[in-house]
């Protein structure tokens, strides 16, 4: 009959997690003499050959004075998926599905700085990263960038306030003749002059020009059109916090 292997058990996992950490010479002797377990449930706990009950480990930890919630906490941190795609963002899986990722945060007042480094691959090291929660892992181009001005807020709920962040994905140039969809957040716009954050409501393909458009209905921020010449990024905006 075939042995079951139990090393998927949680206590399994705890009790080897600890046993890496104690780095005990001759572990089957001296762990049945602190313990009195029995030789033979220690050495089939060693090789996962039986599952290990919560008695024991109460009686193990105990006796090595070593901390359970610590080791379950140092077990589910090991455990979490990683993963990171070509864009050398790191997606770690937070257990329900959702992923955690952390990206530079770009004001829109450091578009010189942003524009002058954005080409150098070790440019995101000069900004703060800020993290996100996400539903899926990404593999394009992700920046986070904090709002300056009210031009998107017209008081509605898919508006956005000034001094938000958000966090937005590049549309890659090879696409922009495709048209500009309809977003629910908008689209953040890396020019020659300046970063803006606006709808684009309008396409002229004949001429490459957008029409961008703000939603505080305020006079100042009426409708322009922007040539794509003096447009380096467009990043589609997909998150928000507050």
């Amino acid at each position: 009959m075939k042995s079951i292997d139990y090393q998927e058990d949680i206590n399994n996992k705890i009790f080897h997690l600890a046993l890496s950490k104690l780095n005990i010479r001759f572990p089957v002797a001296e762990i049945d003499r602190k313990t009195s377990a029995g030789k033979g449930n220690v050495s089939a706990f060693i090789n996962n050959k039986k599952p290990i009950s919560d008695n024991f480990i109460d009686k193990f930890v105990e006796a090595y004075e070593l901390n359970l919630d610590e080791l379950k906490t140092e077990l589910t941190n090991q455990e979490k998926r990683t993963v990171t795609p070509k864009n050398g963002l790191t997606f770690t899986e937070m257990g329900n599905g959702q992923f955690t990722v952390a990206v530079p945060l770009i004001p829109f007042e450091a578009h010189a700085q942003y524009i002058s480094e954005q080409w150098d691959a070790d440019f995101v090291h000069d900004y703060e990263e800020v993290t996100f929660i996400v539903d899926k892992v990404g593999f394009g181009n992700y920046r986070a960038f904090k709002v300056k001005g009210d031009s998107m807020d017209g008081g509605k709920i898919l508006d956005t306030q000034d001094g938000a962040i958000v966090l937005a994905r590049e549309l890659q140039k090879h696409h922009w003749n495709d048209g500009f969809r309809e977003n629910d957040y908008g689209w953040i716009l890396v020019t020659q002059h300046n970063i803006l954050f606006k709808d684009i409501v309008g396409f002229d393909r004949e001429a490459g020009e957008i029409t961008c458009h703000s939603r505080n209905p305020s006079p100042e921020y009426s409708d322009f059109q922007l040539s794509l010449n003096e447009v380096h990024q467009i990043f589609k905006v997909i998150k928000r916090t507050f």
